[in-house]
């Protein structure tokens, strides 16, 4: 099931452009460059700003940090994020094999393969495949017949060190220990964690880090879909009804048989629907989270079932394949779309910008097709996420070359449109909205 679901993230990575003619939703880039910057001795907070904790960005340097063409680097990282998509499919499978039977184990695996938003997720460069990676991992370890709790914590503290939600497998974890003694291990082992990953990054200048993963996310303005039933209907219906149906079935049975299990995904899930509930921001995408307790509850809702049966897990199979084939089927259409202004974009790059040049773009993944990454050690600031960043005008007042684009049209305030249309020219007006702008 996880060769399965390999390929099916792979599908739209390998049309006749390759991964970089894949569209993208912004976000991929931005982690992508934060972490090939990092390990250019670039560090984020300090010298630009991320909104997140660096544990993905760490991850993702298996990639970056290799001193070829950032183009195929980023190439590379799309790869990487389905293979690591492929891990969490097997995690899915397993951890609920060995509580709920092989035929829980198939469900559980299966619906997380075809599960829509952690497709999108998983064939990018994203934070949702790495923090899954971690929860996954660490529940895998912690909720063994004897756990590891020095393990387990360490890879807690790298799921918290990844994204705030990991926080909530952290309290999933205390509230299904299995002895009492496991707990100071698991916490410490954690804290370390958590601090050895955070500290090389945080301390150099600690103010920053607290207002770019923390205040930020508090004052950002309400965005995507905030009506909360609205954003209840995304998360247990949406494209995953059969899944959503099946969680609920085993949180009821909580009240009948409250194993380790049940109790440690019932926290996470319940608690990760009321973040997302709570947040400010919320889009479906999100839910790419959500399917690692989710699938899981799917799974263990079949405990019990024979285990003995050959035909009955197939059928399963197919009938959870069938049920969704709708949604499923239109991801695969949606995700044989191509976007060659990208290539385009990437070629007018190579062939008009000089390598000494400095060019900025408003979304990554623009420049990154050209085998630029954001510019740095010019003495100008540092702009990797250009909707975070409010030092984007003097960035612009340092380059020769210019990717504005739809984002970068939203992003300006009319003053600065104004001072862009006066001092810049377009210099490939038959790329539409990816047109390079260049100084007069």
């Amino acid at each position: 099931m996880a060769i399965g679901g390999l390929l099916i993230r792979l599908v739209s990575l390998t049309g006749p452009g390759g991964p970089l003619d894949t569209p993208g939703g912004y976000d991929d880039s931005v982690y992508f460059a934060s972490s090939a910057l990092l390990f250019r001795g670039v560090l984020p907070y300090r010298d630009f700003v991320l909104v997140h904790p660096p544990g993905a960005i760490y991850l993702y340097g298996l990639v970056s940090a290799w001193r070829f063409d950032p183009a195929s680097l980023f190439a590379a990282a799309r790869l990487f994020a389905t293979v690591i998509g492929a891990i969490n499919i097997f995690l899915v499978g397993r951890i609920t094999m060995r509580a709920a039977g092989p035929i829980g184990g198939l469900v559980a695996a299966t619906l997380y393969a075809i599960y829509p938003e952690a497709i999108s997720a998983e064939r990018g460069p994203y934070l949702e495949p790495v923090l899954n990676l971690a929860c996954l991992s660490m529940a895998w370890v912690w909720l063994r017949r004897t756990p590891n709790a020095i393990h387990a914590g360490a890879l807690c503290g790298f799921a918290c060190a990844t994204k705030v939600l990991g926080g909530i497998w952290f309290l999933a974890a205390l509230a299904s220990a299995q002895s009492r003694r496991d707990i100071p291990r698991f916490i410490a082992a954690a804290a370390a964690t958590g601090f050895a990953l955070l500290a090389p990054l945080a301390l150099p200048n600690v103010r920053a880090f607290v207002e770019q993963t923390v205040r930020f996310h508090m004052a950002r303005p309400p965005d995507g879909i905030g009506e909360p039933l609205v954003r209840l209907r995304e998360m247990l219906l949406g494209s995953h009804p059969l899944t959503s149906a099946l969680a609920i079935i085993a949180l009821l049975s909580l009240f009948i048989r409250p194993t380790r299990e049940l109790r440690f995904f019932a926290v996470a899930h319940l608690l990760t629907i009321a973040a997302l509930l709570a947040s400010s921001t919320y889009w479906p995408e999100y839910n790419a989270h959500l399917a690692a307790s989710q699938c899981v509850l799917a799974g263990l809702a079949l405990a019990g079932s024979d285990p003995k049966s050959r035909v009955i897990p197939l059928l399963i199979a197919l009938a959870i394949v069938g049920f969704n084939w709708r949604p499923l089927r239109q991801l695969l259409s949606n995700s044989r779309t191509r976007a060659p202004q990208i290539l385009t974009v990437g070629k007018e790059i190579r062939e008009r910008v000089p390598a000494g040049d400095c060019v900025f773009s408003f979304d990554p993944s623009w420049a990154l097709a050209g085998g630029r990454l954001p510019p740095y050690g010019d003495g100008a600031p540092v702009i990797v996420d250009s909707y975070a960043d409010r030092d984007v005008a003097r960035r612009l007042a340092a380059c020769r070359f210019v990717i504005v684009g739809e984002r970068g049209q939203w992003e300006m305030n009319e003053e600065t449109r104004k001072w862009f249309a006066a001092n810049f020219v377009c210099r490939t007006p038959d790329a539409g909205e990816l047109c390079l702008w260049e100084r007069r």
